[in-house]
């Protein structure tokens, strides 16, 4: 697993994450949508570091990343190495907690 900076990874966003993104922007709080837009920034060039508290999911999640977004909400992601891909399962809750 490579945890260095300076990939560039491609996003790609499940549904869920699609709809729950648009709830953030349907809220409007600016503060959180900078958070969101900083996270999902640096997820295109370090995966595994920088805001959120970036850590890897255990048990039923294993193998995914977690970030952080304020203290309800997380982004569930899973990176693929082999095609510098992030895709992102959920933008909303606490690990799919819905």
């Amino acid at each position: 697993m490579d945890k260095s900076k300076g990939v560039e990874y491609t996003l790609m966003f499940s549904d869920v994450s699609l709809v729950d993104l648009a709830f953030h922007d349907k809220v409007g709080n600016r503060a959180s949508l900078k958070r969101i837009e900083c996270i999902l920034s640096e997820l295109e060039t370090s995966p595994y570091i920088g805001i959120g508290k970036p850590h890897q999911l255990r048990y039923n999640f294993a193998g995914l990343w977690s970030r952080h977004m304020n203290k309800k909400d997380v982004i569930i992601y899973d990176v693929n190495e082999r095609e510098k891909k992030v895709y992102i399962y959920s933008a909303r809750y606490h690990y799919l907690d819905k």
